[in-house]
């Protein structure tokens, strides 16, 4: 995981108050989890004296996570929004491998190239795999996010799965890929190379057999038929 620096010491002289207690609060909980973080230890690493800065860009600390969670989710959004885009040029037919591809390539790709994204995603794998409110509708709120997208091609891909298994299936996706993608970015010295590849070819091949999987004469049962 991810380890924080010496206190203050990431400080860059000459950035904004709010992106310097954003970067601060990313290393830290990327190092101790979110529920081990106070907003003092927040305002110490980014070098301010008191927690009214903090107060007055986010309200508080859950603001401040939220800005957090939004500002690198616009990259986000963003990249997937162009492989989809250029999925959906290159062919009419998108195996359900392809949807996956668009869905998780996005965060993947930035974790290999940028240690603050690694430490974001680390943070967020923590916070929204361990709640217990549904992450699809978090994850698809934004109508320009084509994970919304994604979402819907996946229903049409899977016309044999009824809707309360494809939901289900649907969240256990997006937990698992969100776990797996918080793991991968955590192994600083595997996030490029053939072992990240392996990595995320498997993470694909994992994805396709949660969607593809048969459903059971066991789950069929419990469901009443």
């Amino acid at each position: 995981m991810a380890k924080a620096k010496e206190k203050g010491a990431a400080v860059k002289k000459g950035g904004s108050t709010s992106s310097q207690l954003l970067d601060a609060a990313e290393r830290l909980f990327a190092a101790h989890g979110i529920a081990n973080v106070s907003v003092r230890a927040i305002v110490n690493e980014a070098g301010q004296k008191n927690e009214s800065a903090l107060h007055y860009h986010f309200g508080n600390r859950d603001g401040l996570i939220r800005a957090l969670h939004n500002k690198r989710n616009v990259v986000v959004r963003e990249k997937r929004r162009e492989l989809f885009d250029e999925m959906m040029a290159r062919t009419n037919e998108p195996s359900i491998r392809e949807a996956c591809d668009a869905l998780v390539r996005p965060p993947f790709a930035l974790a290999q190239k940028d240690e603050k994204f690694r430490n974001y995603l680390v943070v967020f794998g923590q916070f929204f795999v361990s709640t217990d409110r549904e992450l699809t509708p978090i994850i698809g709120k934004h109508e320009a996010d084509a994970a919304l997208e994604i979402g819907l091609l996946l229903r049409q891909l899977l016309p044999d799965l009824d809707d309360e298994v494809f939901g289900a299936r649907l969240e256990s996706l997006a937990r698992f890929s969100i776990m797996s993608l918080a793991l991968f970015a955590a192994r600083e010295d595997k996030i490029v190379g053939p072992a990240a590849e392996f990595f995320f070819h498997n993470l694909l091949d994992t994805m396709t057999a949660m969607l593809t999987a048969e459903v059971s004469e066991q789950t069929r049962a419990v469901r009443g038929g």
